[in-house]
């Protein structure tokens, strides 16, 4: 009787589950473990697989399980890798992983099957399984490439989010000094520029404050009541002794459909565990805000500015959850695949006929296989996701199918039993099974040709220049050694859709530096606005920032860049920001006058079209 059906309350429960199982307890929860990776990756049932994960936690604290159920809390695939995992279409690197590992699978499950139709033929099992030792070697190769690969991505997370803080907290000082001017000027910055958006800005910050791990993100909710924390500087009447926002109360703030509206931009953001904002709604509100006044539009560029910073910050504290448990699967990985090989390179040395030995040997050559398998099906995901990237669509990536492989757990345990009982078909059936389920991977080839023929369609490529004077962005330039500009989607004719990016050419003009140029780290923050040929309406787009170093004229020259950049393929108009590189030690930009962005980007042009299936 499952715990929930019960008399017992669940504590008592699983404590007289323990004593009942006694040591079988670990072989039961292996086994729910792998029912629920069998409902996660062939059923596509996470809430039910989650069930089998915490049941298998609770009973032995199964590290496998634990890693899982955390997959699912922090929206990871089945494999560790992100739904939304961000990347450039590289088809070519997609297919050599079919090319390098479908063949081992192939050989390692033929092996198996061989193992246990010629149990008698011991000479020629054990010659055949020490020709597929090395593939199982190979393996060792394969996580430690896995390991160093999620210690990059672990660093890099934790980099760029300490990064992003360090901008919020200049952004912040910039916004202090700017509302200071305002004020001695008489000026109201709240009423004046951002109303409810600057209000839904304060959300996104008082949710952050109270803690950015998974589980506390839900509870951001009731956060909503503190977030005036984050301008109390501004609102706080110490002689009513209550929050004053536009003339209103907390409480009657909170009644107020203005209150209601801002939710309204939060809610149903809310889904598997993680908390996110509408960036469209509060960046929409913050540029139909009309200001006139030089200070007041420098105020409202800075909270846009936070605002996105913000957003940032919450996809980012996300990544870092989901690299480092990255990290942790990759390890607890290879550990799994050092133990199946000492068993395999053990049983090969004493091979013999039994047919229960064989039967559990054939299943680590399978389990072995299966490695290859996820690895086949990680690239096969990064190609549909890869694709739903570049094309601006959503159709790939979320029907992905990650069971291949995956037999039902109880099946697998059917088989084993009638092999202790000297009956071997069912267990050749089940590895015929296995087979079956492999043969039919998924082919990133057949995506290319839809990555191709929507390439074909974007025939302009455009050269433009977008010059930056604004005496505000220079100066933080001079002061800081960083900036922000913005290139704006109205800038570029609505006839042109589907824009991505070259290149990237960037001029300090009128800078002085050591050489003829100066280095510059140019970030692509990842919040852009783009056009899709088949609707007019723009449409926003978050992603990680892309940063590659450039090497800036000072005469409004073009340097063709160093090396690839690494936004290409993503929408010029965006959010852009500039960091004079440390190794620039004797930059002058005093008589600087203008930064000036140069991209080249391809694009479709004309009319609309419906999407191709």
């Amino acid at each position: 009787m499952p715990p929930e059906q019960a008399l017992l309350r669940p504590g008592p429960w699983w404590a007289k589950a323990r004593a009942t199982l006694a040591s079988a307890r670990w072989q039961w929860a292996d086994h729910r473990t792998r029912v629920g990776k069998y409902r996660w990756r062939v059923e596509g049932n996470a809430p039910a697989a989650l069930v089998e994960f915490d049941a298998a936690v609770t009973l032995v604290q199964h590290a496998e399980a634990d890693r899982l159920r955390k997959y699912i809390h922090a929206d990871l695939t089945p494999l560790g890798v992100a739904y939304d995992h961000d990347l450039k279409p590289d088809f070519s690197m997609f297919e050599e992983v079919i090319t390098d590992y479908g063949p081992m699978v192939q050989s390692l499950t033929t092996v198996a099957t061989s193992l246990l139709l010629h149990a008698a033929d011991v000479s020629n099992n054990k010659s055949k399984l020490e020709q597929e030792l090395a593939s199982v070697e190979g393996l060792q190769s394969v996580q430690d490439a896995a390991i160093a690969s999620a210690q990059v991505g672990n660093a890099f997370a934790l980099g760029e989010l300490e990064l992003n803080k360090m901008r919020i907290d200049t952004l912040i000082a910039e916004l202090k000094a700017v509302e200071k001017e305002m004020k001695e000027q008489g000026v109201d910055p709240l009423e004046t520029v951002l109303g409810v958006a600057t209000a839904l800005v304060a959300v996104v910050g008082a949710a952050y404050s109270g803690g950015a791990t998974l589980a506390a993100l839900p509870a951001a909710f009731g956060l909503i009541a503190d977030a005036t924390k984050v301008l109390e500087s501004k609102i706080w009447d110490a002689k009513a002794g209550e929050y004053d926002i536009n003339g209103k109360s907390l409480g009657e703030w909170k009644d107020s459909q203005e209150y209601k509206d801002m939710v309204a931009g939060i809610e149903g953001f809310v889904d598997k565990a993680k908390l996110f904002y509408d960036k469209a709604k509060v960046v929409a509100d913050l540029f139909d805000t009309d200001v006139d006044d030089e200070t007041a539009k420098r105020h409202k560029d800075l909270t846009i500015q936070l605002a996105e910073l913000e957003f940032q910050r919450r996809l980012l504290e996300l990544k870092k959850l989901q690299a480092g448990l990255a990290l942790d699967s990759a390890i607890q990985v290879k550990h799994v695949a050092e133990q199946d090989q000492q068993a395999i390179e053990q049983l090969a040395a004493n091979l013999g006929s039994d047919l229960a030995i064989l039967a559990g040997l054939a299943g680590r050559l399978m389990r072995s296989a299966q490695v290859y398998v996820d690895l086949y099906t990680q690239y096969a995901f990064f190609a549909a996701r890869a694709l739903d990237l570049y094309t601006l669509e959503d159709h790939y990536a979320p029907t992905f199918y990650f069971g291949l492989g995956y037999i039902h757990p109880d099946h697998e345990a059917d088989a084993l039993l009638l092999v202790d009982d000297g009956q071997k078909d069912q267990f050749i059936a089940l590895v015929a099974e296995y087979q079956e389920t492999v043969s039919t991977l998924p082919d990133p080839f057949l995506l290319k040709p839809v990555y191709d023929a929507y390439d074909a369609d974007l025939t302009t490529v455009q050269h433009q220049y977008w010059n930056f004077t604004d005496p505000e962005i220079l100066d933080a330039l001079r002061t800081t050694g960083q900036a922000a500009v913005r290139i704006p989607l109205s800038s570029i004719p609505t006839s042109r859709s589907e824009l991505k990016i070259l290149q990237v050419y960037l001029s300090l003009t009128g800078a002085v530096g050591e050489n003829e140029t100066i280095l510059v780290a140019l970030e692509h923050t990842g919040n852009a606005e783009n056009r899709k040929q088949s609707s007019p309406t723009p449409i926003i787009l978050s992603a990680p920032p892309r940063r590659s170093i450039v090497a800036a004229t000072v005469d409004a020259s073009l340097l063709d860049p160093i090396g690839d950049q690494k936004f290409w393929g993503r929408s010029p108009t965006a959010l852009w920001r500039l960091t004079i590189d440390p190794s620039e030690t004797a930059v002058n930009l005093d008589g600087l006058t203008e930064i000036q962005l140069v991209v080249d980007y391809k694009c479709a042009e004309g009319g609309r079209r419906a999407r191709s299936a």
